[in-house]
């Protein structure tokens, strides 16, 4: 029974993202126009309700995550110098059984280029108007889009997994860590920039 759990409990760590090993950023984090989360030194993740305007959030440049398919749920972003985006999201189907229903909105200012991964014949990506409309149902695999926007600008994601709105399930790399080891409530929609264009 103890084998068993313990066996259990490594799954279930082993299921979690994490952060590639780059070299830590150069820049320090200098945002004070915006309300970008921060790490809390109490630890505790009963703050005050997500915010009603979208949070904007820092999210460090050239940093990836990392996550298994099918095994948690995730709305992923990444962001590369020169204004290149990277937007993907997984199911934990491995664990329920079922797919995840997802509608992910991203728009901002000067959305170019935007190319897909991972996209089944059953998904739509619309581009239209510096908007991008992705709608997946994801099961075992990685759907994502790629895209170009202006370096230094900030681009938004309204995200919905069948039909829930809950901010928990945005990750990014902020101070070299998910999320930026904040434990706040984040908001979605989420406005997310790069920490060095």
């Amino acid at each position: 029974m103890l084998l068993r759990s313990l066996t259990l409990l490594v799954l279930i760590l082993g299921a979690a993202c994490w952060v590639e090993p780059d070299p830590a950023p150069t820049t320090p984090r200098t945002s004070p126009s915006s309300p970008s989360p921060s790490p809390s030194g109490s630890g505790s993740s009963s703050a005050a309700p997500a915010p009603s305007a979208p949070l904007v959030v820092e999210i460090d440049t050239g940093r990836t995550l990392k996550a298994e398919a099918g095994q948690g749920v995730g709305i992923f972003v990444e962001y590369a110098a020169g204004g290149k985006w990277n937007v993907w999201w997984t199911c934990d189907t491995a664990q329920t059984g079922a797919a995840c229903d997802f509608s992910v909105q991203i728009s901002g200012t000067g959305i170019l280029s935007p190319k897909t991964s991972g996209v089944l014949a059953s998904d739509s990506v619309a581009f239209s108007g510096g908007r991008i409309l992705a709608r997946s149902q994801t099961g075992s695999n990685i759907v994502g889009v790629l895209f170009d926007a202006p370096p230094g600008g900030t681009i938004t994601i309204d995200a919905s997994i069948g039909g829930v709105r809950d901010p928990a399930y945005f990750f990014f790399v902020q101070d070299g860590q998910p999320n930026g080891g904040f434990t706040g409530a984040l908001s979605n929609p989420l406005a997310f920039r790069g920490r060095t264009p």
